[in-house]
């Protein structure tokens, strides 16, 4: 049901930022049929959570539902640093009048400026070469928060035969 998420493999659910305005579209309602929704979200840390504020909508003639969500501020790091999953459905009726509702598939995670998303790296080479790993490549930050930077690493080594 939502789009223009970001993919970022390793991280919870599809990364957002704080702010930024998704374009949820679903379909299978009857025309012009009237759509509720229920928003709920969660701090990863299991610090708060709490319901969403979702406007109802109206179907257009032909049954489909398309509507922007702006993803809502989290609040400062100093109360919940955690990022923050959401989650939401919507129910209205479908052509035969009966009950039709529209789930998100997976949920969206939005990240605290404070917060980014470490995915761990990995990377391999012949015996007796240097290489030098881009630890940073496959990490992600929230659009506009603080830039990614190494502060400590670990490396291992295992010598295969």
């Amino acid at each position: 049901m939502a789009g223009r998420a970001r993919e970022v493999p390793g991280c919870a659910g599809r990364f957002v930022t704080p702010g930024e305005v998704l374009l949820f579209a679903a379909e299978g309602f009857a025309g012009n049929a009237s759509v509720s929704f229920v928003g709920k979200w969660a701090s990863l840390g299991g610090v708060l959570s709490g319901d969403l504020a979702v406007p109802a909508e109206t179907a257009d003639p032909d049954g489909t539902l398309t509507f922007s969500w702006p993803v809502p501020d989290t609040p400062s790091a100093s109360v919940d640093a955690a990022p923050r999953v959401y989650a939401i459905q919507g129910s209205g009726t479908n052509p035969a009048g009966e009950t039709h509702t529209a789930y998100m598939l997976e949920p969206l995670v939005a990240y605290p400026d404070t917060v980014p998303c470490a995915v761990p790296d990995s990377a391999t080479t012949p015996l007796g070469t240097t290489i030098r790993v881009d630890v940073l490549a496959n990490d992600a930050a929230p659009e506009g928060g603080q830039a990614l930077s190494v502060v400590a690493t670990e490396s291992s080594v295992d010598v295969g035969g």
